[in-house]
């Protein structure tokens, strides 16, 4: 149907839909299972496509894999949405970062198994975003709970680091009316051997 789609500008190959409501409700009457097959499809079909040079396509690649739900391919899609946001981190896309973690952290709620190590490597990496992008409520928020997993894994490396991203980029500031920071930056200092001169 004429006015239906129009070409992308700057591209004579491809085409999108000239209103979203069009696409939404095409997109509606797929039915769910038949949504996710294709999503699953259309990001393998990509990964061939992007091949050569997937790095600015892994956000695309991620939502694909991540709307074929969990009969799609799970470890795929939480390794291009933590890719895709290290990506965005590099451009100083912050916003857009935490956007991406927070993906990858959905994907590891819905996979079976021990992925503590995973997901407090990812709420470090979130926190960090949201610390970048000036969301202190989110940050704190992304660091306690990697703190968390740190303890329960024994982690000392990302003890110290949910602890030193906690404080903040201002500690002196943060640290003010805080009733977790003081504890943990002890805790974190407490842990280290006293021989890892780095942390």
């Amino acid at each position: 149907e004429e006015g239906v789609c129009a070409e992308v500008p700057g591209s004579a190959e491809r085409l999108r839909f000239t209103h979203f409501l069009i696409r939404d409700a095409l997109y509606e009457r797929l039915g769910s299972s038949r949504r996710r097959r294709l999503h699953r499809h259309l990001g393998e079909i990509l990964e061939q496509l992007y091949a050569d040079d997937a790095e600015p396509h892994l956000a695309e690649l991620a939502q694909h894999f991540f709307a074929a739900g969990p009969e799609g391919d799970p470890e795929r899609a939480f390794d291009y949405a933590r890719r895709a946001g290290d990506r965005a981190v590099g451009l100083l896309a912050y916003e857009e970062a935490a956007r991406l973690y927070s993906l990858a952290l959905r994907v590891l709620a819905g996979v079976t198994g021990d992925r503590r190590e995973n997901r407090c490597r990812v709420l470090i990496s979130l926190g960090n975003a949201h610390l970048r992008a000036g969301d202190q409520p989110a940050a704190r928020k992304a660091f306690l709970s990697a703190a968390d997993h740190a303890r329960e894994l024994g982690a000392t490396d990302m003890l110290v680091q949910a602890a030193l991203g906690y404080g903040g980029l201002l500690v002196w500031v943060a640290a003010r009316g805080d009733p977790h920071l003081v504890g943990l930056l002890e805790e974190a200092l407490a842990s280290i051997d006293e021989h890892d001169t780095q942390l």
